[in-house]
């Protein structure tokens, strides 16, 4: 018997801390993820794309409430890592990583966007210097308006204050690069 529950014992303890241990260390220059025995170093440079979602649930009749968060990072090599609620502080660990990775973006997406490339932040919404694009309509820049995150939303307005176009947050990559461009354009229309 004895025998049998030390056996338990170090299977559960071998999958403890081979599959249990989770952290991210974020650097100056990258991060480190560890899942379990797997530790595997990114610079910020590496993330292409970063996708976030925040859902809040509330509990016996919003006396509790939890939110539950998912960000999910895309690499240049096609690695996908999903962070989750298993991860402590999720929220200060998802706006500080949001933060790196924009500005480790920004740089080449200007180049792209300088060398008359277009860019994709959704499945469908390209940016170029001309304006955005979505499923053959286009927006340009003299007929843009104004953005605006609002009730999960991300909503882009033409001159005529209708929706041009909006999509839930959770399907934007790059949302904060996405914004912090369109602002610039909302403020250099408005003082041309």
């Amino acid at each position: 018997t004895v025998g049998v529950i030390a056996l338990a014992g170090l299977i559960v303890g071998w999958f403890m801390t081979h599959y249990w241990n989770r952290e991210v260390i974020l650097f100056r220059r990258g991060f480190s993820y560890r899942e379990g025995s797997f530790v595997a170093f990114m610079r910020y440079e590496d993330v292409i794309s970063i996708r976030q979602q925040a859902e809040q649930f509330s509990y016996f009749g919003g006396l509790l409430r939890r939110t539950v968060y998912r960000v999910t990072l895309k690499t240049d090599e096609d690695e996908v890592i999903v962070l989750n609620n298993l991860y402590r502080k999720m929220k200060d660990l998802s706006i500080r990583l949001e933060i790196a990775v924009t500005q480790s973006l920004r740089p080449r997406v200007v180049a792209k966007l300088d060398a008359g490339e277009r860019v994709l932040f959704t499945d469908s919404l390209l940016m170029s210097n001309a304006g955005l694009h979505h499923d053959g309509r286009d927006l340009l820049w003299q007929d843009y308006k104004d953005v605006s995150v609002k009730g999960g939303e991300l909503r882009i307005v033409a001159g005529n204050t209708d929706a041009w176009y909006t999509i839930p947050l959770e399907e934007v990559d790059n949302l904060r690069l996405l914004v912090e461009l369109l602002r610039e354009h909302q403020t250099n229309e408005v003082s041309a």
